[in-house]
């Protein structure tokens, strides 16, 4: 099945879709090329139905515009007055490179564009197979055949006109499909795929390749992105992906001297030495990936995180560990003794972290979907409209600072090495827990579960207006239910106050039972911390799917050493800084307590 129109220059017989603006991204006046934008996925009305072109990959034959596809002025194949240099698929849209001819007339229409007076490109295309349903042709696979500068175009979001005028003198088939319960399956699966190779594009770019054939299988299964995700970076090498563990990973090779040592590079950067070694290696190999400038030392976050994903400080971060290194350091001057900490949470929780990050990171979300509905023998199926957002997450900087004594960082010992990196990991930790659970979205902060509006993101409440009781508990579990989000492995997160609470109040009056029993709530695991004792939400109850919370985190963790603010009691301060966001996928996958739950 295809469709192709090649108008003539009779420019009556021209169907003409009017917009008002093009993307241009960039003209070069020296190779007179000009870099622009030429189709997107953006529906465009042609004759009685919606029009939908799937722009990825796979869908679009861009074979006929790289192998030199002329530049035509409106659609005339006499008027070449360029060619295509490059064509290539870009966030939804086609993209190309074209370079003008230097004929008279190519040299003007050059001009007119540099000048911003021609601004409107249209695209000749063949349909290779479509569907059509309840008004709307998609689209599913195409080929582009020419790219011509126009004065009246279509497509209003990127500026382009993606069909060729229709007129008496085309050959043109249209494609008619039965309004069947099968067609509308097709069309949800289809969309399911088009999710799914958008995560599978943002995984590449992190040197994770995902076949085809497993897009398939989880479109026919229903996984949701967040498990898609989490299930191929989980199966690469390791939770960083990418140059970040592909450089910490040379420690296997070589000899022991090839071990990152964290406490070795503090001691250099604190003696105004020059970084040397590996660890100087490590540093400038993210610089050139991550694009990031070091103010002191970049340092793969994957040294602070096991194959697994998680951190060991993340729950053993104790003062004893403290105790335990002085005691391997002599009497001298033993390392500073931290305060007992909050035990973070939200990522032993089940949080879709992303590590080694590199841009703006772009989620595709279904937000509603299409229905079935019964009908007579000759009935026609109402069209039923998907709908889709997108989640957008951005680095945001989160910076702590720890103070250790210059006799402890001279210390060679692997316990100082490993006491070093948990302390630090566990302050990064927390600071992701409060932003993702109690972040404002204000003043660079992320925005959290409860900050999310109550009344218009989605997300459950409960509201406790007394004591604790077994039947509020229940409404967690039924507001969740309500709202088809009772999947995955939902879990409580609520402070010990609460817990206490919750561990002394009976379900009833004569099971013997209470509301908490074995660390479990309603046979759901819950996890104590005081990591928002010192919010709004410091007793407050949360319940949910915490799959469905993203944390990402961009490039290396830099650290920069201040070894003079302390410098008369014999101690540093070390500096780090994370680039990392926060997102909720599904609002409604979780449920917050709008009130205290141990009144």
């Amino acid at each position: 099945m295809f469709r192709y129109t090649m108008p003539n220059r009779n420019r009556q017989n021209r169907q003409h879709r009017q917009i008002t603006h093009v993307q241009v991204v960039r003209t070069d006046a020296d190779t007179r090329t000009v870099e622009l934008s030429f189709s997107s996925d953006t529906p465009i009305r042609a004759g009685e139905v919606e029009e939908i072109l799937v722009h990825n990959p796979d869908a679009v034959d861009l074979r006929r515009l790289n192998a030199g596809a002329p530049l035509l002025f409106e659609h005339d194949t006499e008027r070449q007055i360029g060619v295509v240099q490059r064509a290539w698929v870009e966030n939804g849209k086609g993209r190309a490179t074209v370079r003008f001819g230097n004929g008279s007339f190519a040299k003007q229409v050059f001009k007119d564009v540099r000048d911003g007076i021609r601004q409107l490109v249209s695209v000749g295309f063949r349909i290779l197979d479509a569907i059509e349903q309840g008004g709307r042709r998609i689209v599913r696979k195409w080929e582009p055949l020419e790219v011509s500068i126009v004065t009246i175009s279509a497509d209003h979001s990127v500026g382009v006109g993606r069909s060729l005028s229709n007129h008496s003198n085309t050959a043109s088939r249209r494609i008619t499909m039965p309004q069947t319960l099968e067609q509308d399956n097709e069309l949800k699966l289809l969309r399911r795929k088009e999710s799914l190779r958008g995560i599978a594009q943002t995984l590449s770019r992190r040197g994770i390749d995902v076949d085809e054939s497993e897009i398939e299988r989880a479109a026919k299964s229903d996984t949701d992105d967040a498990t898609f995700l989490r299930r191929h970076l989980e199966a690469d090498a390791g939770p960083q992906g990418g140059a970040d563990w592909n450089i910490l990973d040379q420690r296997s090779r070589g000899s022991r001297n090839q071990e990152f040592s964290l406490t070795r590079a503090i001691r250099q950067l604190a003696s105004n030495r020059p970084l040397d070694g590996y660890e100087a290696e490590c540093s400038q190999e993210l610089e050139r990936t991550t694009g990031l400038s070091a103010k002191g030392i970049l340092i793969p976050t994957s040294l602070f995180h096991q194959r697994s994903g998680h951190t060991d400080g993340r729950r053993t971060m104790f003062a004893n560990d403290f105790q335990s290194a002085g005691a391997l350091v002599g009497v001298d001057q033993g390392p500073t003794i931290q305060k007992l900490d909050a035990t973070p949470t939200v990522e032993s929780a089940g949080a879709t972290v992303l590590r080694g990050l590199t841009g703006t990171l772009v989620l595709p979300r279904q937000t509603a979907g299409s229905t079935a509905e019964w009908l007579p023998e000759s009935g026609t199926v109402d069209s039923s409209k998907l709908k889709f957002d997108d989640i957008t997450l951005t680095p945001h900087r989160l910076s702590t600072m720890s103070v250790y004594s210059k006799q402890l960082l001279v210390q060679t010992s692997g316990d100082i090495e490993n006491l070093v990196r948990r302390d630090l990991a566990l302050r990064i930790a927390l600071g992701l827990d409060v932003a993702a659970l109690a972040g404002s979205g204000t003043g660079g902060q992320p925005r959290g579960i409860y900050s999310l509006d109550t009344a218009t993101s989605g997300i459950g409440t409960v509201d406790f207006s007394g004591a604790p009781t077994w039947e509020k508990i229940i409404e967690f579990e039924s507001a969740l239910g309500s709202a088809d989000a009772l999947r995955g492995n939902p879990q409580f997160v609520v402070s010990p106050a609460v817990a206490g609470k919750w561990k002394s109040v009976s379900k009833d009056s004569g099971s013997g039972r209470f509301l908490m029993e074995g660390g479990m709530v309603n046979d759901y695991r819950t996890h104590m911390t005081t990591v928002l004792s010192e919010t709004a939400h410091a007793n407050k109850a949360l319940f949910g799917n915490f799959a469905d919370l993203i944390i990402g985190q961009w490039g290396a963790l830099d650290l920069v050493i201040d070894q003079y603010s302390l410098a008369d009691q014999g101690r540093i301060r070390v500096i780090i800084t994370q680039l990392a966001d926060v997102a909720v996928r599904h609002p409604a996958s979780f449920v917050v307590s709008t009130d205290s739950a141990n009144q």
